[in-house]
């Protein structure tokens, strides 16, 4: 790792191979900061002092960053230095710009006010769309700022090095950084530690939105230089059956997520859910359509809990800033989520100590983020580690309560079943189903249960390391009716006699078989499932059934099993020769040869002759 010193004229006068530590901190949005530490010689001191900035080439991303020295502070046997992007320095010092108004502007043009006359360019990798704002006495650096704001972009700072000097410096415009990888974060493997962050702190179910304020005018229309109220949306109506995301009533001066506000919301004196409410302020948005919408997107990102997850990594290779990547965790909290990169703090010596943090950006109430990110994490994330908590805390023994179950008779057995079956939220299976189950469980268990305690396995042999007598490197065992087992530290792996075979090794199971009650997972592949299938959400708002007996009020005409999804009040129905569904008053159900809706049948060109018989119409 090398540290290019530069002296104030920008030349390059020596080069620090040294360094104790090195570390650069990313975030979007964000100027890069640098911290490293130097022995505290007489050299080391001098160079410095003289330096202006600090050039360091990155090669895990391979790129240049150049940094302007803020705060070197010379300990006992230490020099620690603190430094910032040198772009943070350049565009807050380089004159500023006195009055410039863009009013329904190209973000190019407000760029080109930005950094014409800088000593930086800038390449517009994002959308050029337009937008309002005003620069008005105010820095480079802070004019930059508010466009980031007002167009939802972002950026980041890369320089050209020939020979000793830095020949440019470039800002690249994104509507948003990285790219989706197909990187995976998994903890014990990659990542050293997990840290898991819900913030509540700023959570909203609604949200007042306001606007530019509107220039008042004399009496001939002409504008008189002071500003009104700012304007709001309370004039608009937004309906979900005209393909609007929500319903917002003519006259409300808010808009509103409903089942943001069922889970989040307040709760008043009669019980009932309100929302939390907050103000948003676009000062630079004079269209209402665009305020409302603008209003929306921000309170998308408002109305969850913010999901942070805090790594270290120990390989995280290429990886940069604005990435998609997949979080993996086991302990404390179980869960897979795949969101943005928001945070790295990339160590420069041991790229194994280098912290990731993923999730979703800290929103501000002003700013309104024209990149959605996906809020959809936070629910995946909470109904798993909720689901898994509220498994664990009923610390069920389900093998011992199924095996309890088949030792009694009768009505016993009946209630035994029967409450087993609706703590696997089963019940709309028959209990001669989950009986018969049971009964091949309980007899599988017991199969192996025999094996084991049998006689017949072979001795256990002991392979030692060659070289150090005293380390064990394998355990096998040659059983008398041709069936082999071996554990090492890579697995442990067993032969069956007729060749079945299972393997336990890094991570992985593979079984010809595998017997249990329950298996908890994020994702399943199967060719083929035998048996009737259930799957209930977790918190059991909808269910679907496979091969069972009418779990609802819906029949096939001939009886027998059908697929069914339940849903609230809702319910559907798909069986081999016949279709239902029905809102729990009215049944609509379609027949190879007839449809009814209700009590009314659908009369088609081939059976309206019978109809006309059977009523006498001519």
């Amino acid at each position: 790792m090398k540290l290019l010193l530069y002296d104030n004229h920008e030349n390059l006068f020596a080069i620090k191979t040294e360094a104790l530590s090195a570390n650069i901190a990313e975030e979007i949005n964000v100027y890069d900061e640098l911290q490293f530490s130097l022995p505290k010689n007489k050299q080391n001191v001098i160079d410095i002092d003289k330096t202006m900035y600090i050039g360091v080439p990155v090669k895990q991303t391979n790129d240049y960053r150049l940094f302007k020295i803020e705060r070197p502070s010379y300990e006992d046997r230490i020099i620690y230095v603190t430094a910032i992007e040198s772009a943070s320095d350049d565009l807050d010092v380089q004159f500023f710009i006195k009055d410039r108004r863009f009013n329904n502007a190209t973000l190019k043009d407000t760029l080109d006010a930005i950094f014409n006359g800088s000593t930086w360019t800038y390449e517009l990798h994002a959308k050029n769309v337009n937008g309002s704002t005003n620069f008005y006495r105010c820095s480079r650096k802070n004019a930059l700022n508010k466009v980031e704001k007002t167009w939802g972009i972002e950026v980041q700072f890369r320089y050209q090095v020939s020979g000793n000097k830095i020949e440019k410096k470039v800002c690249h415009v994104y509507d948003t950084i990285g790219q989706e990888t197909t990187t995976r974060l998994v903890q014990g493997r990659n990542v050293t530690s997990f840290k898991y962050v819900q913030d509540q702190r700023k959570l909203y179910t609604a949200a007042v939105g306001r606007g530019a304020g509107v220039e008042n005018q004399d009496e001939a229309g002409n504008d008189t230089g002071g500003y009104s109220r700012s304007i709001e949306f309370d004039d608009l109506e937004w309906s979900k059956q005209k393909g609007d995301p929500v319903d917002k009533p003519l006259g409300q001066l808010y808009v509103e997520i409903p089942e943001a506000t069922q889970k989040w919301g307040w709760i008043d004196n009669k019980g009932n859910r309100q929302p939390r409410m907050t103000v948003l302020e676009f000062q630079n948005e004079k269209d209402k359509n665009e305020l409302l919408r603008k209003t929306y997107q921000e309170l998308l990102t408002l109305c969850n809990p913010q999901i942070e997850v805090q790594t270290t990594v120990a390989k995280a290779g290429n990886l940069n800033l604005g990435d998609v990547v997949t979080a993996v965790s086991f302990t404390p909290q179980r869960f897979t989520i795949k969101s943005r990169v928001i945070k790295i703090v990339r160590d420069l010596i041991d790229n194994s100590n280098t912290e990731v943090d993923i999730g979703n950006l800290t929103v501000k109430a002003e700013v309104d983020r024209e990149q959605e990110i996906s809020n959809n994490i936070t629910q995946a994330v909470e109904t798993a580690d909720q689901h898994i908590q509220e498994s664990d805390k009923k610390n069920l023994s389900l093998y011992g309560e199924l095996h309890q179950s088949l030792q009694v008779e009768g009505e016993e057995r009946e209630k035994l079943q029967a409450d087993l079956m609706h703590k696997l939220n089963i019940t709309n299976l028959r209990i001669e189903d989950v009986n018969n189950r049971a009964e091949e469980l309980d007899a599988d268990f017991e199969q192996i249960r025999n094996e084991i305690e049998s006689t017949g396995s072979g001795p256990i042999k002991l392979r030692r390391d060659p070289y150090n007598p005293e380390n064990i490197q394998e355990f096998t065992a040659e059983n008398y009716d041709g069936s082999y087992m071996r554990m090492n530290g890579n697995g442990l792996e067993f032969i069956g006699p007729n060749g079945a075979y299972s393997a336990i090794t890094k991570g992985k199971i593979a079984a010809d078989m595998i017997d249990g009650i329950r298996v908890r997972a994020m994702e399943i592949d199967a060719l083929q499932m035998n048996g009737s299938l259930v799957s209930t959400t977790p918190g059991g708002s909808m269910t679907v059934s496979i091969g069972t007996n009418p779990p609802g009020n819906l029949w096939p005409n001939d009886g027998g099993r059908a697929v069914w999804v339940k849903s609230m009040n809702y319910e559907s129905m798909l069986s081999s020769g016949q279709i239902m569904i029905s809102d729990g008053y009215h049944v609509t159900s379609i027949g190879p040869n007839v449809a009814r809706i209700g009590d009314s049948t659908v009369i088609t060109a081939n059976n309206i002759s019978s109809y006309v018989k059977a009523s006498s119409l001519k």
